[in-house]
């Protein structure tokens, strides 16, 4: 068993697994090679994860 907030994440369902992660969990990769593509923009990678986890205009997660 694996909890989280009372939780067992083991027994969740992909949905709802889908709406603690970005939520209330994230990964913080430890190596800093892993953390971004240095191909892609930092910011348009940061809005890729609002994207998927916040619902918001487009134009408020657009980081300059």
């Amino acid at each position: 068993m694996i909890q989280f907030r009372g939780l067992d994440l083991l027994s969740l369902t992909e949905p709802e697994m889908h709406q603690i992660r970005g939520a209330g969990m994230a990964m913080i990769p430890q190596d800093p090679a892993l953390s971004l593509n240095p191909v892609i923009k930092a910011g348009d990678q940061i809005s890729e994860v609002v994207r998927a986890h916040v619902r918001m205009p487009s134009r408020e997660r657009k980081i300059e």
